[in-house]
């Protein structure tokens, strides 16, 4: 599955491995775009339903009522395909403006990724005896980002902690999560911190089409030198 979009219909349709429904319902409790998507979704099946479900019963009360005057009948049966027809407009637009945004973020998401750029840390790969924030390094740097995330959660608050988990939210497509950490370790004193926050919140807010904060990030980066001529270049192009 590529998609939320994909996701949510598999949930609903009980397509989904009993593994995958709790995995899925993990990430509706932790990701703000899915809950959201999630939300509208049911929202337009459950309009559809009741549409359809209007459409029955005034179907079998015209029926059942062999003494409406024609008239009535008529209206009836003009009102039974109206609503029918209100019914699948609602789905198309549905459908259509998750399709048009599917579309969008496939088109944006592959260029802000190839943007990406992992954190360099600086600890001393002679130790025998790692601590559990080096472990946690290590899994990242393998891209194994469960078991990382599991260790990180578990240790004390620090600007290295918030720093990967910020990371391997990004890479999971967690934006929101990501962003969060992100913007509080700009306020970091160590500049290499505060500049990688930065330019990976200026992805997200390129990813969100918020092309104002996006500017603000990038001109930051630029004032810092931050940005070499060639990433001007690729980051320009998607303004």
């Amino acid at each position: 599955m590529n998609s939320n979009f994909d996701k949510i219909e598999a949930y609903f349709d009980g397509m989904l491995t009993d593994a995958e429904r709790l995995h899925f319902e993990h990430e509706l409790d932790t990701d703000k775009t899915l809950r959201k998507e999630y939300k509208e979704y049911k929202l337009a099946m459950e309009a559809s339903k009741h549409l359809l479900e209007t459409d029955t019963k005034l179907y079998l009360k015209e029926l059942e009522s062999n003494k409406a005057d024609s008239t009535n009948s008529n209206y009836s049966k003009l009102i039974i395909p109206l609503f029918l027809l209100i019914s699948v407009l609602l789905l198309l637009f549905y459908f259509l403006n998750k399709n048009n945004k599917q579309k969008s973020d496939q088109n944006i998401k592959p260029k802000l990724y190839a943007l990406y750029q992992a954190p360099l840390n600086k600890m001393n790969r002679g130790e025998t005896l790692l601590s559990k924030l080096d472990t946690a390094i290590l899994l990242f740097e393998q891209k194994k980002m469960i078991q990382a995330k599991s260790i990180l959660i578990e240790l004390e608050q620090s600007e290295l902690k918030s720093r990967y988990l910020a990371h391997i939210y990004f890479q999971q497509d967690s934006l929101d999560l990501a962003k969060k950490y992100f913007i509080n370790l700009q306020n970091s004193s160590d500049q290499n911190i505060s500049i990688d926050a930065s330019y990976h919140n200026m992805l997200i807010y390129l990813s969100e089409a918020n092309k104002i904060a996006a500017k603000k990030e990038f001109d930051f980066l630029k004032s810092k030198n931050a940005l070499s001529p060639v990433q001007e270049q690729e980051i320009l192009e998607l303004f």
